[in-house]
């Protein structure tokens, strides 16, 4: 019974990196460092969905990219001018794409309908995902005992953490709110 619970946490974290990425990752994390599921196949189930979800985007953009585009004048005339870090063969780029939260899937797409070859794109995801998997799963793994050790002090404040972090949202929000000009 504990190897069938054990192999659903992994693919719950497979499954969850395919379609949401980090949360889900670090939550498996947090399990492995807990004793829950085994650190290694976290990392692992991690890797592999981080190379699913980077696959099934770059094919898709390579196969019905330029389909999509082609059918949309307005965007089509900017395709060019988005795809110029793509062609400079920008390394830094290539790898950093991974960590612009909200923009992979896009970015995935994108990598499809340049000219990047499937022989630089394999490179590229998997150093990548190895660099991602490292981070997150290092930064996961260690911090999980800051959490689990403070949970009560979070527990006592959350209502000052609450407020704390409206208080800065209304000093970051109020003064470009202001700034606008009116209408009249």
């Amino acid at each position: 019974m504990e190897a069938y619970l054990l192999s659903l946490g992994l693919i719950a974290v497979f499954l969850g990196v395919i379609l949401e990425g980090e949360f889900l990752f670090l939550t498996g994390v947090v399990f492995a460092k807990l004793g829950h599921l085994d650190y290694t196949s976290v990392l692992l189930a991690g890797y592999l969905g981080i190379l699913t979800h980077d696959w099934l985007f770059f094919i898709l953009g390579k196969t019905q990219g330029k389909a999509f585009f082609d059918q949309r004048p307005i965007l089509n005339e900017r395709l060019d001018k988005v795809l110029t870090p793509f062609h400079k063969n920008n390394w830094a780029f290539f790898l950093s794409y991974r960590f612009l939260i909200g923009f992979r899937m896009i970015l995935l797409i994108l990598f499809g309908i340049s000219n990047v070859s499937i022989k630089k794109f394999f490179l590229v995801s998997s150093f990548g995902g190895v660099l991602w998997i490292a981070l997150y799963g290092g930064m996961g793994y260690f911090f999980t005992d800051v959490m689990v050790n403070n949970l009560d002090w979070f527990k006592e404040h959350k209502l000052i953490i609450f407020f704390a972090a409206i208080s800065l949202l209304l000093i970051y929000i109020l003064p470009k709110l202001l700034a606008r000009p009116s209408d009249e």
